[in-house]
C-alpha cells in the first residue's frame, strides 16, 4: 500500500502505542494464485527504539471531533516482507516446503472470520445515535425552559404582562434541533437492525 489512496487511517493505537498490526492483505500463492484476504500479523515498530520498521510509514491523524484520548493512527507499506510465520492459519495456511495453499475451515467460517470488524461498526452507529439522543435532550429541554425575548401578543396584553418567549417557540429553533433528533432516531433503529441482521448472519 504505497499510495495515498491506498493508506490506512483510523486504526487505534496506531498513532503512538502500538508496535504490532493485524494487517488484512491478499494472499498469492507460489503458483501465482491470489487466494484473498488473509491476516498477517506485523511488527511496524522497533521494540527497541520505537521507531517505525523499514518500509513502514505512519503516524497520528491528529485533532478529531471525539474521543482524542485514543491515538488512532495511519499506515502505509512500501517494500515491506511478512514472515510466514506471521500468517494467521485459523482457516488457512501454505505449506512450506511445497507451497500448496490448504484450506482448513469452508467458505461460510472464512466469510465470519471479518465478522467482528462489522459487529463494531453497527455498535459505532448506535453509540451515535444515543450520544446525538443525548445532545438534543439536553439543548430541547433548555430551550423549553430557557426564555428570550418579549411577547407582546393581545393575549399577554389583557392579563397586563408581557411574558417572554421560551427559546423552543421559535420556529428556527425548532428547525434547527427537530431534524437532529429525527436522527437520532434513525441511527439508534438503524445500529439495533444491523446488530440483528449480524447475529442472524453468525447464527446461521
Amino acid at each position: 500500500s504505497p499510495t495515498l489512496t491506498s493508506t490506512k487511517f483510523w486504526p487505534g493505537s496506531m498513532g503512538r502505542t502500538a508496535n504490532h498490526a493485524m494487517v488484512i492483505a491478499r494472499l498469492v500463492t507460489p503458483d501465482g494464485k491470489d487466494r484473498g484476504n488473509h491476516n498477517f500479523i506485523l511488527q511496524i515498530r522497533d521494540l527497541a527504539t520505537h521507531e517505525p520498521c523499514p518500509g513502514v510509514i505512519l503516524g497520528d491523524i491528529g485533532p478529531k471531533l471525539g474521543f482524542n484520548n485514543m491515538d488512532n493512527g495511519f499506515l502505509r507499506l512500501q517494500g515491506v516482507r511478512i514472515p510466514y510465520e506471521n500468517m494467521a492459519a485459523r482457516f488457512a495456511h501454505v505449506n512450506r516446503v511445497t507451497g500448496e495453499y490448504v484450506r482448513t475451515a469452508d467458505d461460510t467460517a472464512m466469510k465470519l472470520a471479518g465478522l467482528t470488524m462489522t459487529q463494531v461498526r453497527a455498535y459505532l452507529v448506535q453509540q451515535a445515535g444515543r450520544a446525538l439522543a443525548a445532545a438534543c435532550t439536553v439543548a430541547i429541554r433548555y430551550s423549553s425552559v430557557r426564555r428570550q425575548g418579549f411577547d407582546h401578543s393581545p393575549k399577554t396584553a389583557t392579563l397586563g404582562r408581557t411574558d417572554e418567549h421560551a427559546v423552543w417557540d421559535y420556529p428556527t429553533q425548532r428547525m434547527r434541533l427537530l431534524p437532529l433528533l429525527a436522527s437520532a432516531y434513525c441511527y439508534h433503529v438503524g445500529g439495533v437492525k444491523l446488530g440483528q441482521l449480524l447475529r442472524r448472519a453468525e447464527l446461521s
